[in-house]
């Protein structure tokens, strides 16, 4: 089984397959109007950063979020248990996930990690740069 990945911004040509698997995933009972519209306005974002897991052409796997860098994110918004935060008002500079979904036929192969791994190491490779 090859995996393969390529980005996912809100003019991927994979929007509606991204919409599909999300749909199929979805126990809420959104419909795929509702999915598609919070994606593209997700992708629209600042910041956006996107992955899309691909087998055999098909969608297996998706995962997004928001490099946050001139952003403020509360700090009551994040939950980290175990760790004291220096900062005293707001938190600058993070990247948070916003959504990920592999499908079932898919689990346990490794994806989820990739897809993990892609965005942590694209925010890190931007963060190294600005500091360059």
């Amino acid at each position: 089984m090859l995996i393969s990945y390529v980005p996912f911004d809100g003019t991927s040509s994979y929007i509606e397959n991204v919409v599909s698997l999300s749909h199929e995933l979805c126990r809420e009972g959104r419909t795929s109007d509702a999915i598609r519209a919070q994606i593209i306005n997700d992708a629209d974002e600042e910041g956006h950063k996107g992955w899309i897991a691909l087998c055999k052409g098909e969608v297996v796997g998706y995962a997004y979020g928001y490099h946050c860098v001139k952003k403020e994110v509360n700090r009551s918004d994040i939950d980290r248990i175990g760790e004291e935060y220096k900062v005293e008002n707001d938190v600058y500079d993070c990247f948070e996930y916003v959504e990920m979904a592999v499908s079932r036929k898919y689990k346990h192969a490794g994806i989820e990690s990739t897809l993990e791994k892609r965005l942590l190491d694209e925010t890190s490779t931007l963060e190294r740069e600005k500091t360059i």
